[in-house]
């Protein structure tokens, strides 16, 4: 499966949780070979990645409710939200721009680059310069706190929960139970930092091709932070994240470009 370029017109960067489910993903090929709909269900998700990048482009919107579960953070709820158009042909460049929804007058605006393997970080207000990253990179996603990949590769088990209406038309709503998992990154200092994943319930929805027209997620990451200094116990946070990801108006053109100053 080619990652597809990305280009996300008002969003947060989602959140860490997207960023994790991501981690664990590996890349895999896919068919645009629709089974039909008396299909195994299990055959008819992993399919569907591949039905919907064969219509080459889509319109997409996403709304994120992020709050902790445990740790020491102030318990508070973030809500993100944003619209976007992703491109499934070429190049290998992914391009979000949005900001979180605090409760500030001007939130801050963040863009994020992806050329390859290299990851672009950039602020507002407009003209600040553009840093090398590598942590949001997995943030960038079309499907929400999905990877598509994971969908293409699960294993389910994945159950049939039935017709709804998804923007006036009808869909069949799918559930697919994800493993989660365990990842690790390098905190300050050059310390490890551990992010698990917990097993979860995804709800996908697919139209009459066998595209995915939304998807909805609730994640439970646990965070343990390096520790602070030596003998010392870090503290784990757990947080639940909520994502959905709507995606409409397949095969319209898209039109991205570098931004010039990535480097």
């Amino acid at each position: 499966m080619r990652r597809p370029r990305v280009l996300l017109a008002s969003s947060l960067i989602v959140t860490a949780a997207v960023g994790i489910t991501a981690c664990s993903a590996s890349t895999s090929s896919t068919t645009t070979t629709v089974p039909g709909i008396h299909a195994d269900p299990l055959a008819r998700v992993r399919a569907s990645v591949g039905a919907t990048e064969a219509a080459g482009s889509a319109h997409f919107v996403t709304a994120t409710t992020t709050q902790p579960v445990t740790g020491s953070i102030p318990a508070t709820v973030q809500h993100t939200a944003g619209t976007g158009d992703v491109d499934f042909v070429g190049p290998d460049i992914e391009l979000a721009t949005g900001a979180q929804l605090p409760n500030v007058p001007h939130p801050p605006v963040i863009r994020v680059l992806r050329i390859g393997d290299s990851v672009y970080v950039s602020t507002a207000p407009t003209g600040v310069r553009w840093v090398r990253s590598s942590t949001l990179a997995k943030n960038v996603n079309y499907l929400g706190a999905l990877e598509p990949a994971q969908l293409a590769d699960t294993n389910g088990p994945v159950s049939v929960l039935g017709t709804t209406m998804v923007d006036g038309r009808p869909a069949i709503e799918f559930a697919v139970t994800m493993p989660g998992g365990t990842s690790t990154q390098s905190g300050p200092g050059g310390g490890i930092q551990h992010i698990t994943v917990a097993p979860f319930v995804a709800h996908v929805w697919l139209d009459g091709r066998g595209r995915i027209v939304q998807t909805s997620a609730t994640v439970v990451v646990t965070d343990i932070p390096p520790p602070a200094s030596l003998g010392s116990s870090p503290v784990p946070i757990t947080y639940s994240s909520t994502s959905t990801a709507t995606l409409s108006r397949f095969g319209e053109p898209v039109h991205l470009s570098r931004p010039v100053g990535a480097g």
